[in-house]
Formats: structure tokens, sequence, C-alpha cells
């Protein structure tokens, strides 16, 4: 039900111009639903309405018999990926499993990509849930600079205390 409500909220945006808000909406909706191939078409469909073709490129890149519009969005997302599949579905940002996408032409279409290129790509990198990267936490940059500092002042020292002691002795 909250999908219906916020796909009716997408196209009453749509139809009013905020077509930001339709956007800001479908993203939400995205992350709610990441297996759902419909909503990243119609986000791609904004996307075109807003007049960024290599965004909606990539949002109808799972899209089965794309039209001859949506053929040169995805093209343009490609080359704007240097037609590197690793990147491509970096971009994609598919936050599913591999089985669990929509539409059996929109797995088909990953597994083609995963499977281009010298080397055949490891889809636990880009695909599913478990693809997220660990990220450092800011704390932990300020942990590692402190630790910096504390040891250039620890070596400043020792090389002051080395400093005095041989100036006594002389």
């Amino acid at each position: 039900m909250a999908k219906l409500k916020g796909l009716e909220k997408v196209e009453q945006a749509i139809h009013e111009g905020q077509l930001g808000v339709a956007r800001d909406v479908l993203n939400a909706m995205i992350h709610g639903h990441p297996c759902e191939v419909s909503l990243r078409a119609r986000l791609g469909d904004v996307y075109h309405m807003l007049g960024y073709p290599i965004d909606a490129g990539r949002c109808w890149y799972l899209v089965e018999d794309p039209s001859p519009e949506q053929l040169e969005a995805i093209e343009a997302f490609e080359k704007s990926c240097g037609h590197a599949p690793g990147v491509i579905l970096r971009k994609l940002k598919i936050k599913c499993y591999l089985e669990d996408l929509s539409t059996q032409a929109a797995q088909d279409k990953v597994t083609e990509v995963l499977e281009t290129g010298p080397v055949h790509l490891n889809p636990k990198e880009f695909i599913g849930p478990y693809s997220r990267q660990p990220r450092l936490k800011s704390s932990d940059g300020f942990s590692l600079l402190g630790c910096i500092i504390a040891l250039i002042i620890l070596a400043l020292v020792v090389i002051g205390v080395i400093s005095v002691v041989g100036w006594i002795q002389h």
C-alpha cells in the first residue's frame, strides 16, 4: 500500500511540474524496494524529463526492450562509465540479490555485464545487500590523525632529550 501511495505522490508531483519532488520520492522508494525494476524505470523517466540523459540511462539500464530514446540514454550512461563493467555495476547500486530482481530481463542484463570484460566479476562486490564496502567513520579519521600527531610529538621529545644529553656531556 505504501508503494502505491508513493507512486500516486510521484504522479501528482509530475503533474504539478515538481520533478525534483518526484525524483526524491522515487529514490526513497527504490531504497525501500531495491529489487523493483519498474521504480528505476520510472525514475529514468523523471531524469529524462529533467534533462539528465546519463542518469536516465542508469535508471533505464535494466529495462526490458528499451525504446530507441532509452537506448540512446543507456549508451550515454555506458560511455560515462568508460564501458567498464565494474563501474557500470557500481553506479547501478543494486542492493538486492540478483535472483530477487523483479524481472528476468534485469537478471539477465546484470549477469551479462558480470560476464563481460577480460575477467568475470564477482557478483558479491557489486550486487546485493552485502555489496556495501565498510567505510571509516569520521571518528576513525580523527583517531588516526591523533595517533600520527602523538607519534610526531614523541619523536620530537626523543630527539630533544638526545640533544640535551649530548649537550650536557660536552
